[in-house]
Protein backbone atom coordinates (compact mmCIF):
# COMPACT_ATOMS: atom_id res chain seq x y z
CA UNK A 1 0.00 0.00 0.00
CA UNK A 2 1.11 3.38 -1.10
CA UNK A 3 0.81 5.16 2.17
CA UNK A 4 2.08 7.59 4.27
CA UNK A 5 1.35 7.69 8.48
CA UNK A 6 0.23 10.95 10.98
CA UNK A 7 -0.26 10.84 14.12
CA UNK A 8 -3.37 13.77 14.75
CA UNK A 9 -4.70 15.32 17.98
CA UNK A 10 -8.44 15.32 17.88
CA UNK A 11 -8.30 19.33 18.50
CA UNK A 12 -6.10 19.80 15.70
CA UNK A 13 -7.63 17.29 13.45
CA UNK A 14 -7.29 19.35 9.86
CA UNK A 15 -11.01 20.05 7.96
CA UNK A 16 -9.39 18.27 5.04
CA UNK A 17 -9.57 14.52 6.98
CA UNK A 18 -12.94 14.68 6.06
CA UNK A 19 -13.34 15.46 2.36
CA UNK A 20 -11.14 12.71 0.99
CA UNK A 21 -11.64 10.45 3.82
CA UNK A 22 -12.79 6.90 2.60
CA UNK A 23 -12.03 4.62 5.75
CA UNK A 24 -11.89 5.02 9.80
CA UNK A 25 -10.70 1.79 11.83
CA UNK A 26 -12.42 1.86 15.27
CA UNK A 27 -9.34 0.23 17.42
CA UNK A 28 -10.86 1.37 20.69
CA UNK A 29 -11.73 -2.07 21.81
CA UNK A 30 -7.88 -2.86 22.29
CA UNK A 31 -7.44 0.04 23.91
CA UNK A 32 -6.29 2.87 21.30
CA UNK A 33 -7.96 5.32 18.97
CA UNK A 34 -9.10 5.45 15.41
CA UNK A 35 -7.05 5.11 12.13
CA UNK A 36 -8.13 7.53 9.22
CA UNK A 37 -7.54 6.42 5.95
CA UNK A 38 -7.67 8.84 3.06
CA UNK A 39 -7.16 8.67 -0.36
CA UNK A 40 -4.93 11.22 -2.23
CA UNK A 41 -5.15 11.12 -6.29
CA UNK A 42 -2.84 12.30 -8.76
CA UNK A 43 -3.87 10.37 -12.29
CA UNK A 44 -0.80 12.64 -13.57
CA UNK A 45 1.51 9.84 -12.10
CA UNK A 46 1.32 6.66 -13.89
CA UNK A 47 3.17 4.83 -11.46
CA UNK A 48 1.44 5.94 -8.01
CA UNK A 49 -1.77 7.41 -9.12
CA UNK A 50 -3.45 6.67 -5.76
CA UNK A 51 -1.92 7.29 -2.40
CA UNK A 52 -3.33 6.49 0.93
CA UNK A 53 -2.77 8.61 4.16
CA UNK A 54 -3.06 6.92 7.12
CA UNK A 55 -4.11 9.26 10.55
CA UNK A 56 -4.75 8.51 14.18
CA UNK A 57 -6.81 10.48 16.46
CA UNK A 58 -7.36 9.45 19.82
CA UNK A 59 -11.82 10.21 19.37
CA UNK A 60 -14.07 11.38 16.68
CA UNK A 61 -14.95 14.53 15.57
CA UNK A 62 -19.47 14.09 14.09
CA UNK A 63 -18.17 14.55 10.53
CA UNK A 64 -16.03 11.26 10.78
CA UNK A 65 -18.65 9.39 12.15
CA UNK A 66 -20.47 8.11 8.81
CA UNK A 67 -17.45 7.06 7.75
CA UNK A 68 -16.85 4.62 11.39
CA UNK A 69 -16.08 0.80 10.22
CA UNK A 70 -16.03 -1.93 13.48
CA UNK A 71 -16.39 -5.01 11.61
CA UNK A 72 -16.59 -6.18 8.25
CA UNK A 73 -19.92 -5.70 6.12
CA UNK A 74 -21.91 -8.97 5.08
CA UNK A 75 -21.32 -8.44 1.72
CA UNK A 76 -17.69 -8.25 2.35
CA UNK A 77 -17.70 -10.84 4.76
CA UNK A 78 -16.07 -14.03 3.80
CA UNK A 79 -18.44 -16.42 5.94
CA UNK A 80 -21.53 -14.33 4.18
CA UNK A 81 -20.22 -14.11 0.51
CA UNK A 82 -18.15 -15.12 -2.50
CA UNK A 83 -16.50 -11.90 -3.06
CA UNK A 84 -15.03 -11.84 -6.83
CA UNK A 85 -13.18 -8.96 -8.03
CA UNK A 86 -13.39 -7.83 -11.59
CA UNK A 87 -10.26 -5.61 -13.00
CA UNK A 88 -10.83 -4.26 -16.35
CA UNK A 89 -7.48 -2.97 -17.77
CA UNK A 90 -8.99 -1.82 -20.65
CA UNK A 91 -11.56 0.08 -19.23
CA UNK A 92 -11.52 4.11 -19.49
CA UNK A 93 -8.06 5.44 -19.56
CA UNK A 94 -7.06 2.11 -18.02
CA UNK A 95 -6.44 3.14 -14.54
CA UNK A 96 -8.69 0.39 -12.73
CA UNK A 97 -5.14 -2.14 -12.13
CA UNK A 98 -3.06 0.68 -10.29
CA UNK A 99 -6.38 1.00 -8.15
CA UNK A 100 -6.50 -2.24 -7.61
CA UNK A 101 -3.14 -2.58 -6.23
CA UNK A 102 -2.47 0.40 -4.63
CA UNK A 103 -5.77 1.07 -3.27
CA UNK A 104 -8.96 -1.54 -3.14
CA UNK A 105 -7.37 -4.57 -2.56
CA UNK A 106 -5.24 -3.35 0.76
CA UNK A 107 -8.91 -1.70 1.77
CA UNK A 108 -10.52 -5.01 1.35
CA UNK A 109 -7.45 -7.45 2.79
CA UNK A 110 -7.89 -4.59 5.97
CA UNK A 111 -11.82 -4.92 6.21
CA UNK A 112 -12.15 -8.71 5.96
CA UNK A 113 -9.94 -9.10 8.56
CA UNK A 114 -12.45 -7.28 10.69
CA UNK A 115 -14.54 -10.36 10.33
CA UNK A 116 -16.68 -10.73 13.90
CA UNK A 117 -15.11 -6.94 15.15
CA UNK A 118 -12.08 -8.54 15.48
CA UNK A 119 -9.12 -6.96 13.65
CA UNK A 120 -6.25 -9.75 15.42
CA UNK A 121 -8.00 -12.84 13.78
CA UNK A 122 -7.54 -12.45 9.92
CA UNK A 123 -9.41 -14.18 7.44
CA UNK A 124 -9.16 -12.72 3.84
CA UNK A 125 -10.78 -14.30 0.98
CA UNK A 126 -11.77 -13.21 -2.35
CA UNK A 127 -10.92 -14.15 -6.07
CA UNK A 128 -9.90 -11.58 -9.13
CA UNK A 129 -10.14 -11.60 -12.64
CA UNK A 130 -8.08 -9.55 -14.95
CA UNK A 131 -9.89 -8.97 -17.62
CA UNK A 132 -7.68 -10.31 -21.29
CA UNK A 133 -10.29 -9.49 -23.55
CA UNK A 134 -14.10 -8.76 -24.85
CA UNK A 135 -15.39 -12.32 -23.81
CA UNK A 136 -13.52 -12.07 -20.35
CA UNK A 137 -16.47 -10.76 -18.20
CA UNK A 138 -19.08 -12.88 -19.90
CA UNK A 139 -17.28 -15.76 -19.53
CA UNK A 140 -16.98 -15.15 -15.61
CA UNK A 141 -20.22 -14.52 -15.29
CA UNK A 142 -21.72 -17.80 -16.85
CA UNK A 143 -19.07 -19.67 -14.88
CA UNK A 144 -19.63 -17.71 -11.31
CA UNK A 145 -23.11 -16.30 -12.18
CA UNK A 146 -25.24 -18.64 -14.30
CA UNK A 147 -26.59 -22.15 -13.86
CA UNK A 148 -22.99 -24.07 -14.01
CA UNK A 149 -21.80 -21.63 -11.18
CA UNK A 150 -20.06 -23.51 -8.24
CA UNK A 151 -22.72 -24.97 -6.26
CA UNK A 152 -21.80 -22.24 -2.73
CA UNK A 153 -24.42 -21.34 -0.25
CA UNK A 154 -23.05 -17.67 0.03
CA UNK A 155 -24.34 -15.33 -2.42
CA UNK A 156 -21.75 -13.84 -5.31
CA UNK A 157 -20.56 -10.44 -4.62
CA UNK A 158 -18.81 -8.59 -7.50
CA UNK A 159 -16.80 -5.86 -7.19
CA UNK A 160 -16.15 -4.38 -10.57
CA UNK A 161 -13.30 -1.88 -11.50
CA UNK A 162 -14.56 -1.02 -14.80
CA UNK A 163 -17.28 0.77 -17.00
CA UNK A 164 -20.57 0.79 -17.87
CA UNK A 165 -19.90 -2.30 -20.25
CA UNK A 166 -18.83 -4.73 -17.52
CA UNK A 167 -22.16 -4.16 -15.64
CA UNK A 168 -24.28 -5.28 -18.72
CA UNK A 169 -21.73 -8.03 -19.12
CA UNK A 170 -22.75 -9.71 -16.05
CA UNK A 171 -26.29 -9.19 -16.43
CA UNK A 172 -26.24 -10.80 -19.53
CA UNK A 173 -24.59 -14.05 -17.47
CA UNK A 174 -26.52 -14.02 -14.90
CA UNK A 175 -29.47 -17.17 -14.48
CA UNK A 176 -32.61 -16.87 -16.50
CA UNK A 177 -34.51 -17.10 -13.32
CA UNK A 178 -33.72 -17.51 -9.88
CA UNK A 179 -34.51 -16.28 -6.19
CA UNK A 180 -34.44 -13.05 -5.16
CA UNK A 181 -32.48 -14.30 -2.22
CA UNK A 182 -29.74 -15.32 -4.95
CA UNK A 183 -29.19 -12.76 -6.84
CA UNK A 184 -25.94 -11.47 -7.06
CA UNK A 185 -24.53 -8.07 -5.02
CA UNK A 186 -22.70 -5.91 -7.13
CA UNK A 187 -20.54 -2.76 -6.55
CA UNK A 188 -19.49 -0.11 -8.98
CA UNK A 189 -16.03 1.43 -8.57
CA UNK A 190 -15.61 4.06 -11.58
CA UNK A 191 -13.02 3.26 -13.83
CA UNK A 192 -14.98 3.50 -17.35
CA UNK A 193 -15.26 6.63 -19.54
CA UNK A 194 -19.10 7.87 -18.78
CA UNK A 195 -19.60 5.92 -15.72
CA UNK A 196 -23.02 6.51 -16.12
CA UNK A 197 -25.03 4.19 -14.16
CA UNK A 198 -22.03 5.18 -11.24
CA UNK A 199 -23.09 8.48 -11.41
CA UNK A 200 -26.60 8.59 -11.49
CA UNK A 201 -26.22 6.64 -8.40
CA UNK A 202 -24.53 8.59 -6.66
CA UNK A 203 -25.86 11.96 -7.97
CA UNK A 204 -27.41 13.06 -4.56
CA UNK A 205 -23.89 12.83 -3.05
CA UNK A 206 -22.69 15.85 -5.59
CA UNK A 207 -22.24 19.36 -4.40
CA UNK A 208 -19.85 21.81 -4.89
CA UNK A 209 -17.29 20.69 -1.88
CA UNK A 210 -18.00 16.67 -2.32
CA UNK A 211 -15.04 14.01 -2.56
CA UNK A 212 -13.75 12.85 -5.97
CA UNK A 213 -15.94 9.52 -7.20
CA UNK A 214 -13.63 7.18 -6.44
CA UNK A 215 -13.67 8.03 -3.05
CA UNK A 216 -17.70 8.15 -2.94
CA UNK A 217 -17.58 4.69 -4.66
CA UNK A 218 -15.55 3.30 -1.92
CA UNK A 219 -17.35 4.51 0.70
CA UNK A 220 -20.18 2.91 -0.66
CA UNK A 221 -18.50 -0.02 -1.54
CA UNK A 222 -17.94 -0.23 2.64
CA UNK A 223 -21.20 1.29 3.96
CA UNK A 224 -23.76 0.77 1.07
CA UNK A 225 -26.86 -1.67 0.95
CA UNK A 226 -27.73 -3.50 -2.05
CA UNK A 227 -30.79 -2.50 -3.79
CA UNK A 228 -32.26 -4.07 -6.99
CA UNK A 229 -31.11 -2.65 -10.29
CA UNK A 230 -33.74 -1.70 -13.26
CA UNK A 231 -33.13 -3.73 -15.49
CA UNK A 232 -34.40 -3.63 -19.72
CA UNK A 233 -34.67 -5.66 -22.38
CA UNK A 234 -33.31 -5.34 -25.65
CA UNK A 235 -34.47 -7.82 -28.14
CA UNK A 236 -33.14 -7.68 -32.17
CA UNK A 237 -34.40 -8.14 -35.39
CA UNK A 238 -32.94 -11.85 -37.09
CA UNK A 239 -29.65 -11.16 -38.64
CA UNK A 240 -28.21 -8.54 -35.80
CA UNK A 241 -25.04 -9.14 -34.50
CA UNK A 242 -22.62 -7.47 -31.89
CA UNK A 243 -19.97 -5.08 -33.66
CA UNK A 244 -16.20 -4.61 -32.19
CA UNK A 245 -14.63 -1.38 -31.85
CA UNK A 246 -14.52 0.73 -35.19
CA UNK A 247 -10.86 2.22 -36.22
CA UNK A 248 -10.24 6.08 -36.32
CA UNK A 249 -11.50 6.35 -40.07
CA UNK A 250 -14.92 5.86 -38.02
CA UNK A 251 -16.76 2.73 -40.26
CA UNK A 252 -13.98 -0.12 -40.46
CA UNK A 253 -14.25 -2.70 -37.56
CA UNK A 254 -11.06 -3.43 -36.30
CA UNK A 255 -11.82 -6.96 -35.75
CA UNK A 256 -14.03 -8.98 -38.07
CA UNK A 257 -14.77 -10.85 -34.74
CA UNK A 258 -18.65 -10.51 -34.75
CA UNK A 259 -21.43 -12.07 -32.87
CA UNK A 260 -24.96 -12.77 -33.90
CA UNK A 261 -27.54 -11.67 -31.06
CA UNK A 262 -31.35 -11.84 -30.47
CA UNK A 263 -31.23 -9.69 -27.46
CA UNK A 264 -29.19 -7.99 -24.37
CA UNK A 265 -30.37 -7.09 -21.12
CA UNK A 266 -29.14 -3.52 -20.06
CA UNK A 267 -29.37 -0.93 -17.32
CA UNK A 268 -28.30 2.26 -18.37
CA UNK A 269 -28.97 3.07 -21.97
CA UNK A 270 -30.20 1.99 -25.34
CA UNK A 271 -30.04 4.11 -28.29
CA UNK A 272 -30.16 4.66 -31.95
CA UNK A 273 -28.54 7.55 -33.91
CA UNK A 274 -26.01 10.13 -32.85
CA UNK A 275 -25.33 8.75 -29.32
CA UNK A 276 -24.88 5.21 -30.54
CA UNK A 277 -22.49 6.22 -33.39
CA UNK A 278 -20.23 8.17 -31.35
CA UNK A 279 -19.84 5.57 -28.69
CA UNK A 280 -18.79 2.75 -30.96
CA UNK A 281 -16.61 5.07 -33.49
CA UNK A 282 -14.79 6.37 -29.98
CA UNK A 283 -13.64 3.09 -28.90
CA UNK A 284 -10.65 2.73 -30.18
CA UNK A 285 -7.43 3.21 -28.50
CA UNK A 286 -6.47 6.24 -29.83
CA UNK A 287 -9.62 7.91 -28.63
CA UNK A 288 -9.59 5.97 -24.79
CA UNK A 289 -6.56 8.15 -24.32
CA UNK A 290 -8.59 11.18 -23.95
CA UNK A 291 -11.39 9.83 -21.43
CA UNK A 292 -14.47 11.12 -22.01
CA UNK A 293 -13.31 13.66 -24.25
CA UNK A 294 -13.30 11.40 -27.10
CA UNK A 295 -17.16 11.19 -27.10
CA UNK A 296 -17.08 15.34 -28.15
CA UNK A 297 -14.32 14.52 -29.99
CA UNK A 298 -16.10 11.96 -32.20
CA UNK A 299 -18.96 13.99 -32.02
CA UNK A 300 -17.76 16.88 -33.71
CA UNK A 301 -16.62 15.35 -36.92
CA UNK A 302 -20.11 13.28 -36.88
CA UNK A 303 -22.12 16.62 -36.53
CA UNK A 304 -20.12 18.09 -39.59
CA UNK A 305 -21.93 15.57 -41.78
CA UNK A 306 -25.03 15.89 -40.42
CA UNK A 307 -26.58 12.41 -41.38
CA UNK A 308 -30.35 12.79 -40.50
CA UNK A 309 -31.09 8.69 -39.24
CA UNK A 310 -34.03 7.40 -41.08
CA UNK A 311 -36.46 5.22 -38.72
CA UNK A 312 -39.87 4.92 -37.47
CA UNK A 313 -39.84 4.66 -33.95
CA UNK A 314 -42.59 3.31 -32.03
CA UNK A 315 -43.57 3.41 -28.44
CA UNK A 316 -45.46 1.65 -24.99
CA UNK A 317 -46.64 3.47 -21.89
CA UNK A 318 -48.68 3.18 -18.93
CA UNK A 319 -51.43 3.78 -21.11
CA UNK A 320 -51.08 0.47 -22.99
CA UNK A 321 -50.06 -1.63 -19.89
CA UNK A 322 -51.70 -4.91 -21.15
CA UNK A 323 -51.21 -4.38 -24.56
CA UNK A 324 -48.28 -6.02 -26.55
CA UNK A 325 -48.34 -4.11 -29.67
CA UNK A 326 -46.40 -0.16 -30.05
CA UNK A 327 -47.86 2.81 -31.19
CA UNK A 328 -45.88 5.53 -33.37
CA UNK A 329 -44.72 8.69 -31.37
CA UNK A 330 -46.67 11.18 -31.13
CA UNK A 331 -45.49 14.20 -33.04
CA UNK A 332 -42.04 12.55 -34.54
CA UNK A 333 -39.71 13.58 -36.57
CA UNK A 334 -39.63 11.89 -40.11
CA UNK A 335 -36.17 11.33 -39.58
CA UNK A 336 -33.83 11.84 -36.60
CA UNK A 337 -30.89 12.54 -34.87
CA UNK A 338 -30.99 11.50 -31.47
CA UNK A 339 -33.14 8.24 -30.53
CA UNK A 340 -32.61 7.09 -26.82
CA UNK A 341 -34.13 5.08 -23.98
CA UNK A 342 -32.27 6.09 -20.41
CA UNK A 343 -33.04 4.17 -17.28
CA UNK A 344 -30.08 6.20 -15.15
CA UNK A 345 -30.09 10.16 -15.09
CA UNK A 346 -26.66 10.72 -16.43
CA UNK A 347 -24.43 9.17 -18.79
CA UNK A 348 -21.49 11.22 -17.47
CA UNK A 349 -20.94 13.32 -14.25
CA UNK A 350 -22.44 16.34 -15.50
CA UNK A 351 -24.48 15.49 -18.58
CA UNK A 352 -27.85 15.07 -17.13
CA UNK A 353 -30.04 13.37 -20.26
CA UNK A 354 -32.80 12.60 -18.09
CA UNK A 355 -33.59 15.17 -14.79
CA UNK A 356 -36.66 13.45 -13.82
CA UNK A 357 -34.76 10.10 -13.16
CA UNK A 358 -34.16 9.14 -9.81
CA UNK A 359 -31.50 6.64 -8.42
CA UNK A 360 -32.62 3.20 -9.26
CA UNK A 361 -36.38 4.02 -10.15
CA UNK A 362 -38.06 1.77 -12.31
CA UNK A 363 -38.85 4.18 -14.91
CA UNK A 364 -37.40 3.87 -18.19
CA UNK A 365 -37.44 7.43 -20.24
CA UNK A 366 -37.62 8.44 -24.22
CA UNK A 367 -35.55 11.48 -25.02
CA UNK A 368 -35.56 12.15 -28.87
CA UNK A 369 -34.89 14.78 -31.68
CA UNK A 370 -34.86 15.42 -35.39
CA UNK A 371 -32.19 16.53 -37.48
CA UNK A 372 -31.70 20.12 -36.48
CA UNK A 373 -28.35 20.81 -38.05
CA UNK A 374 -24.98 21.14 -36.06
CA UNK A 375 -25.49 24.08 -34.27
CA UNK A 376 -28.68 23.25 -32.62
CA UNK A 377 -27.05 19.95 -32.27
CA UNK A 378 -24.11 21.35 -30.23
CA UNK A 379 -26.56 24.28 -28.17
CA UNK A 380 -29.06 20.53 -27.10
CA UNK A 381 -26.07 18.94 -26.40
CA UNK A 382 -24.79 22.12 -24.67
CA UNK A 383 -27.97 22.54 -22.67
CA UNK A 384 -27.75 18.75 -21.28
CA UNK A 385 -24.57 19.81 -19.75
CA UNK A 386 -26.44 22.54 -18.16
CA UNK A 387 -27.99 20.53 -15.73
CA UNK A 388 -30.34 19.07 -18.00
CA UNK A 389 -32.37 22.46 -20.00
CA UNK A 390 -32.36 20.65 -23.13
CA UNK A 391 -35.80 19.54 -21.85
CA UNK A 392 -37.07 23.46 -22.49
CA UNK A 393 -36.35 23.36 -26.31
CA UNK A 394 -39.00 22.59 -28.13
CA UNK A 395 -37.14 20.15 -30.48
CA UNK A 396 -36.46 18.24 -27.66
CA UNK A 397 -39.05 14.93 -26.78
CA UNK A 398 -39.22 13.18 -23.27
CA UNK A 399 -41.74 10.99 -22.21
CA UNK A 400 -42.10 7.90 -19.64
CA UNK A 401 -42.15 4.89 -21.69
CA UNK A 402 -42.58 1.00 -20.85
CA UNK A 403 -41.32 0.22 -24.45
CA UNK A 404 -39.49 1.06 -27.67
CA UNK A 405 -39.29 0.22 -30.45
CA UNK A 406 -37.09 1.68 -33.51
CA UNK A 407 -37.00 0.39 -37.01
CA UNK A 408 -34.67 1.19 -38.91
CA UNK A 409 -34.54 2.65 -43.23
CA UNK A 410 -30.86 2.92 -43.28
CA UNK A 411 -28.97 1.43 -46.52
CA UNK A 412 -25.50 1.70 -45.51
CA UNK A 413 -24.92 -0.62 -42.08
CA UNK A 414 -22.53 2.68 -40.55
CA UNK A 415 -25.98 4.00 -39.65
CA UNK A 416 -27.16 0.97 -38.43
CA UNK A 417 -25.65 0.94 -35.25
CA UNK A 418 -27.65 0.83 -31.49
CA UNK A 419 -25.89 1.12 -28.52
CA UNK A 420 -26.63 -1.00 -25.09
CA UNK A 421 -25.20 0.25 -22.27
CA UNK A 422 -22.05 0.54 -24.32
CA UNK A 423 -22.19 -2.63 -26.73
CA UNK A 424 -22.59 -1.65 -30.48
CA UNK A 425 -24.86 -3.82 -32.25
CA UNK A 426 -25.70 -3.50 -36.25
CA UNK A 427 -29.11 -4.36 -37.69
CA UNK A 428 -29.59 -5.87 -40.66
CA UNK A 429 -31.13 -3.18 -43.42
CA UNK A 430 -35.06 -2.93 -42.31
CA UNK A 431 -34.25 -4.54 -38.71
CA UNK A 432 -35.55 -3.76 -35.78
CA UNK A 433 -34.62 -3.17 -32.24
CA UNK A 434 -37.14 -3.33 -29.24
CA UNK A 435 -36.52 -2.28 -25.81
CA UNK A 436 -38.94 -3.13 -22.31
CA UNK A 437 -38.46 -2.41 -19.12
CA UNK A 438 -38.68 -5.46 -16.57
CA UNK A 439 -40.28 -6.17 -14.12
CA UNK A 440 -38.17 -8.24 -12.15
CA UNK A 441 -34.22 -7.71 -11.60
CA UNK A 442 -31.33 -10.05 -11.99
CA UNK A 443 -28.55 -7.88 -10.02
CA UNK A 444 -28.58 -5.96 -6.70
CA UNK A 445 -26.32 -2.90 -6.44
CA UNK A 446 -24.82 -1.01 -3.95
CA UNK A 447 -26.06 1.96 -2.97
CA UNK A 448 -25.88 4.94 0.01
Amino acid sequence: MASADTKVALDNAPDVLESNTILVVDQTTRGEGYVVLRLDEDESDPETPYRITRHEINSLTPALEPYVIRKCPEHLSPSMAAVHVIVSGRSGTGLAPKAWELVVEPLLELIQTLEGGNKSTPQTSYKVLFTENTRSISDFARSNLGIHAPKDCRPPMVILLSGDGGVVELLNGCPESAPSSSHPVISSLPFGTGNALFHSIHKPLYHSLSPTPLVLGLRTLWKGTPHPLPTFKASFSPGAKIVRPADQSGGIPLSNDNDGVDHLLGAVVASYGLHSNIVWESDTPEYRKHGAQRFSMVATNLLQENHAYSATVSIRTSSDAGVDTFHPLQGAPKQFSYVLAAQVSNLEKAFEISPETTPLDQALRLVYFGPVGAPRTMEIMGAVYAGGKHLKMEEVGYVEILGLEVKTTEQDSRWRKVCIDGTIVELEEGGWMRVERLKEPYLKILSS
